[in-house]
């Protein structure tokens, strides 16, 4: 019998990364049980200092753990799985309200909330009326009683959050509905609910249910856990058991399962995530303690639901799986709608793909441990077939046994011939791409062209691979449903089972197990053998198909993956959303280009809805740019439009130098947006030796941070400089002096060689419009006014905005972004005077 550490202080920590904190946690205060399981894989690590530390605290227990037999390791973890938190799951089944029954709510009401004197100043005395504010809330509320769609701009300082919150709130407690919250990022969705619902609760003092849902990969799977403990040998490096440890000792704890909640050090995460393809649902052993169900059931249970654009779209229409029935949502961040529709029904084919279903039914590792790293380690399917036999768990008939040994060793042989013609076909596409291309259109032509044709061959070969493995397993598949009662041929003759009274549960569950596993792997196959026909055949002229290079991990190979997406989804956006709902609102900062939503409304489908079914608003920003904004253009840079590559070099060499002589004058305090990554690794290069005898540190997006550990490093008292590409033009929130320098590298166009960008701009000229003014332009003024969106968040902030494009003023449609800034752009033609003039603004 173990003892439990007495509440004792029981810290497990590693050593620090140049890029991450250590893992660190403790396990003082734990059940035996978790304690038990964590020394256990300390013991396992093979790290000297971790061992050391272990055996310090297995010393307090009644015995040591250095030896444990595998049989004390599967006690253990058959008591780890026994502490961890049940749940009840209940769903109230809710039926949709006839439109004629709603409860009205009056929106001159709604208003009142937000005016001076209302609700919000009586419970934060140091709220601001804003009229912005006001005129949102009492418009969502009118577009409820109406049963209209709602295009909103609210310009930042809104406070456009509560301005939805507040009438979906009571307009659910209300009905009796719930109402769906959707936002583009997961830290929106987190801000929602752990900071602004819980003021709207204590303001409506009616109690009211509210839940997060996010993307089932978001949560632990239980089973995954599981599994990772039984084959850690084989599934995990000696380094990975610290990672392990800290999750179970986290799971433990945990209310949600989400694996954010991790550190950033632990590398194991997206091992232990949920997957459809494996979820067992009610079968699983784990279903009470499931995370997942847990939050699924919370939503369909709630009244005010916040998920995602990516779990919205995701939703079957044919059944409920993480969402309840609803008639109202709310999209937030609603410019980025095309982009995430597009994400989900985006196809591909890569190397991973293989990998990750060929894995499944074969895979072979060295073990973690360093004593028996010649040892070959086997998983997956095949193999546990094999061991179920040799360990006499499965017993059959003589000819049966002969079927399933002989149909197992010719999927093993299948599997492996699958994925070595994977690997040719990938590899040989990876060369069709020119020196310096990363990315090859499939258009028809290139289809009949010798390139293509030449890799045909390599095409068939792998189809044929993959018909007689999906062959083979439905065999397999379709034996093990006999077996396992699931479907009852004449004459299916039945395995025999030894000891059967004792024996035949056990040997039943062994059967339904690999039945059910079978028909996974198949799934996968099929899915491969279906986007791998719909890709190379290129046959759906409202999709656009590209090869794109990708270099293989460990030997630097250039894979081409195949990949395919849509090119308008306006009509699916239409059918599946404006003609279902009663009420869809769209908000965000930047709806409108120019005063107009027509672009967005256009690209998402908004566009073919009847107009009187349709409200807009656009309500400006609560701040006063002129007295909190400088905007600037360097006119001493150079203009490196058309530019050639040493030109270009000129002008990062030349913004590098401006930057660091800013960054001095501003201590740090600045983010440099670039469109290009290849663009902010040289400026950073040339950054880092100016700046680091100046005290002030450089932060690059892909350096080894997460988006989220930069941008928390960046808030930290240390004078920094962060370059960003991409994610960190919108989602990024620094408040206060925390930001008070933006500079915006290139004026943000998207890639012309970008597979999707250059079909949607060929589909707009299709159909008789500018493929730069319609798509190109529009595009990028809305990203750009998401990237100057980033400096001024609150009315006591005060920044520089420095537009280091000189395109913004010498091209004709740099008007089109200089009338999207909300402050005049000052052009300065000497480096020190615009040196100077920030200085004294700041």
């Amino acid at each position: 019998m173990m003892n439990d550490l007495n509440s004792e202080s029981a810290l497990i920590k590693s050593n620090p990364s140049r890029t991450e904190k250590p893992i660190s946690f403790d396990i003082g205060c734990l059940p035996r049980e978790v304690q038990d399981i964590v020394l256990q894989l300390l013991v396992a690590s093979g790290n000297d200092e971790l061992m050391k530390l272990a055996d310090t605290h297995i010393r307090k227990l009644s015995y040591s753990l250095s030896n444990s037999e595998r049989s004390e390791f599967e006690q253990a973890e058959e008591a780890f799985f026994k502490v961890l938190r049940t749940f009840q799951f209940e769903i109230n089944k809710r039926e949709l309200l006839n439109p004629v029954d709603y409860a009205q709510v009056d929106p001159f009401l709604v208003g009142e909330w937000f005016k001076p004197d209302g609700e919000f100043q009586r419970a934060m005395p140091e709220y601001e009326f804003r009229k912005e504010q006001f005129e949102m809330a009492s418009a969502v509320a009118e577009a409820f009683n109406s049963q209209s769609h709602l295009v909103v701009e609210a310009g930042t300082g809104t406070g456009k959050t509560m301005a939805y919150l507040v009438p979906s709130v009571l307009w659910a407690l209300a009905n009796k509905v719930p109402v769906v919250l959707s936002t583009n990022t997961k830290n929106l969705q987190e801000q929602i609910f752990y900071k602004d619902l819980p003021l709207v609760a204590k303001i409506i003092r009616t109690p009211f249910r509210a839940t997060v849902i996010k993307g089932r990969r978001n949560y632990i799977c239980l089973s995954r856990l599981e599994y990772l403990l039984s084959n850690r040998e084989t599934e995990l490096t000696e380094e990975q058991m610290l990672p392990l440890a800290e999750a179970c000792v986290w799971v433990f704890n945990t209310a949600t399962g989400d694996l954010s909640e991790l550190s950033d050090a632990n590398k194991i995460a997206d091992k232990l995530a949920s997957n459809s393809e494996e979820c067992r649902g009610r079968k699983c052993v784990h279903f009470n303690r499931c995370f997942l169900q847990r939050a699924r059931s919370a939503s369909l249970n709630a009244d005010v639901i916040i998920t995602n654009h990516s779990v919205y779209f995701s939703e079957p229409e044919d059944k409920v799986i993480a969402l309840p029935k609803h008639a109202q949502v709310v999209f937030d961040e609603a410019h980025n709608m095309e982009e995430a529709a597009t994400r989900f029904f985006q196809k591909e084919i890569t190397a991973y793909s293989f990998l990750t279903t060929l894995r499944k039914i074969r895979f072979a590792r060295r073990s973690a441990k360093k004593s028996l790293q010649k040892e070959l380690k086997e998983t997956g399917f095949v193999s546990k077939i094999k061991t179920a036999i040799l360990e006499n768990k499965l017993v059959f008939e003589a000819e049966h046994k002969d079927f399933v040994s002989e149909t197992i060793d010719k999927i093993a042989k299948q599997a492996e011939k699958t994925r070595s013609a994977s690997i040719s076909l990938l590899l040989a596409l990876g060369g069709i791409l020119h020196p310096g291309e990363t990315v090859l259109r499939l258009r028809p032509e290139f289809l009949q062209s010798r390139p293509w044709l030449e890799r045909l061959p390599l095409l068939n070969d792998l189809q044929d691979s993959l018909f007689e493995l999906v062959s083979s397993m439905e065999k397999i598949e379709s034996y093990f449903n006999v077996q396992a009662g699931q479907t009852a041929p004449e004459e299916a003759t039945a395995i025999s089972y030894q000891n059967r009274d004792h024996r035949n549960k056990f040997v039943s569950e062994t059967v339904s197990e690999f039945s059910r596993e079978a028909s996974i792997i198949v799934e996968a196959l099929q899915r491969l053998v279906n986007d791998l026909e719909f890709i190379t055949s290129g046959d759906d002229g409202n999709w656009v198909y590209w090869v794109s290079g990708i270099r293989e991990r460990g030997t630097n190979r250039l894979l081409g993956g195949l990949f395919a997406a849509p090119v308008d989804i306006s009509e699916y956006l239409a059918k599946s959303l404006f003609e279902k709902k009663e009420t869809v609102v769209l908000c965000s900062a930047t709806m409108n280009v120019s005063g107009s939503s027509k672009f967005i409304a256009n690209r998402i489908g908004l566009g073919v809805v009847e107009p009187e079914r349709i409200m807009s608003l656009c309500v400006g920003s609560s701040f006063d740019f002129e007295r909190q904004c400088l905007a600037a253009v360097p006119e001493f840079l150079p203009d490196v439009a058309g530019a050639n590559v040493e030109s270009e070099n000129l002008y990062v060499d030349a913004l590098a130098d401006f930057v660091g002589r800013l960054a001095v004058v501003t201590k740090g305090r600045m983010l440099v947006l670039f469109t290009s990554y290849r663009m902010m690794t040289q400026c950073a290069a040339g950054l880092e030796p100016l700046l680091q005898e100046k005290g002030v540190r450089v932060l690059m997006q892909g350096s080894g941070f997460s988006r989220e550990r930069i941008t928390k490093m960046f808030r930290e008292d240390v004078p920094s400089v962060l370059l960003g590409t991409d994610s960190f033009w919108e989602g990024v929130d620094l408040i206060g002096e925390a930001l008070s320098c933006l500079v915006i590298a290139r004026l943000p166009f998207d890639a012309v060689n970008d597979p999707v960008v250059s079909a949607r701009s060929e589909r707009v000229a299709q159909l008789g419009g500018s493929s730069f003014k319609d798509f190109a332009l529009p595009n990028a003024i809305i990203k750009f006014r998401q990237g100057f969106g980033r400096l001024i968040r609150h009315n006591d902030d005060r920044g520089v905005i420095v537009v280091a494009d000189q395109r913004i003023v010498t091209k004709g449609y740099g008007a089109q972004f200089r009338k999207n800034l909300p402050v005049k752009l000052k052009k300065i033609s000497d480096s020190d005077e615009l040196l100077k003039m920030i200085g004294d603004f700041l």
